[in-house]
């Protein structure tokens, strides 16, 4: 039974890792050394493991402090990885409700690396198109002739300011509203 669990832990695909009482790390799984880079001989009982994946001193201090943190259940930290690529880790402390006997501390975690960068790339788009609609509003409003964008039922979408004024319609909340209607 024992076997198998190990044999789980060491294949799921979702990384596990576990310390002892001194802070070195006594299990690594494929999920972690597909991630970092790192081998499990070259992590496990390595004195230096963190700081190969944490260089930073500072850094690293805040992982360990806030993996320490009872009440602190879920981290989001950046390693680095063998090839000096940064990656996205999101832990998960399991120590504190699961004890396991030898691991004073263990969780998991996923690479939210891909996503972190999709959500960032996400932004960047949405602040070019922003961005762009400040511009398209800018030259529109510099027209003097009317300009009014309206949908396929004839509901006002847009409307620049001479088509506001010569109408009458400014501070007039027109959008989605029929000519009928305002």
């Amino acid at each position: 039974t024992n076997h198998r669990l190990v044999h789980i832990f060491n294949n799921m695909p979702v990384l596990l890792n576990a310390f002892d009482e001194s802070d070195n790390i006594i299990f690594w799984n494929k999920a972690c050394e597909e991630s970092t880079g790192y081998a499990e001989n070259e992590i496990i009982g390595n004195p230096l493991a963190m700081e190969l994946l944490y260089p930073d001193s500072k850094y690293r201090e805040i992982v360990w402090n806030s993996s320490r943190d009872l009440s602190n259940h879920e981290n989001t930290y950046d390693l680095v990885t063998k090839s000096g690529e940064v990656r996205t880790i999101e832990w998960f402390d399991a120590h504190h409700q699961i004890a396991i006997p030898g691991w004073s501390s263990w969780g998991f975690g996923l690479d939210v690396t891909e996503r972190k960068k999709a959500e960032h790339q996400l932004l960047e788009a949405k602040q070019r198109a922003e961005e762009s609609e400040h511009q398209l509003l800018a030259f529109i409003n510099s027209i003097p002739d009317i300009v009014c964008y309206k949908d396929g039922d004839g509901k006002w979408l847009l409307a620049n300011n001479a088509d506001l004024e010569l109408f009458c319609l400014q501070g007039v909340d027109y959008a989605g509203k029929t000519d009928l209607e305002l």
